[in-house]
């Protein structure tokens, strides 16, 4: 879990670095829509 929140901070410093210098945040969001989720066995 702290790898992942790790990786969520870098890519959100590195979109704020892409908004300070170019002004747009080089970034997209695909929404694929809903699915059915079967869920996970752990």
């Amino acid at each position: 879990m702290v790898t992942l929140v790790g990786m969520d901070y870098e890519r959100g410093l590195s979109m704020l670095n892409d908004l300070t210098k170019d002004g747009k945040v080089h970034s997209k969001l695909d929404f694929t829509g809903e699915r059915i989720f079967e869920g996970y066995q752990y």
